[in-house]
């Protein structure tokens, strides 16, 4: 994250910000952590993992965010580790937008920098 030069570096996406709605995976420099974001269309939740310089700074990882809408299982793994998980009463609101990779569509949020 250190070679990163904006706040956020988007993984993967599928966002309506206005609407609250969608499902997104990124990282935050200011906290160092790794956020799985799900929206249902009145608030967008997070889970996060914190210090997660430490663990992506060691080279390629695989990172995924899963969410289960019949238990509300919201789930982070780091290569195939389940890292941190909740339980959320919401449901995800699906939505038209494409799936973003890599960046945020209108914003300028690269993923950034690959030393």
């Amino acid at each position: 994250l250190a070679n990163q030069p904006d706040a956020f570096a988007m993984i993967l996406h599928r966002y309506d910000l206005g609407s609250s709605t969608g499902y997104g995976l990124f990282l935050e420099k200011a906290t160092d952590q790794l956020h799985f974001r799900i929206g249902d269309g009145a608030s967008l939740p997070s889970l996060s993992k914190g210090a997660i310089g430490a663990i992506l700074g060691t080279g390629w990882h695989h990172v995924v965010g899963t969410f289960d809408g019949g238990t509300g299982a919201h789930k982070i793994f780091i290569d195939g580790n389940s890292v941190a998980t909740t339980t959320t009463a919401i449901s995800l609101s699906y939505i038209v937008q494409p799936i973003v990779l890599g960046g945020f569509s209108g914003m300028n949020w690269p993923f950034g920098i690959v030393p």
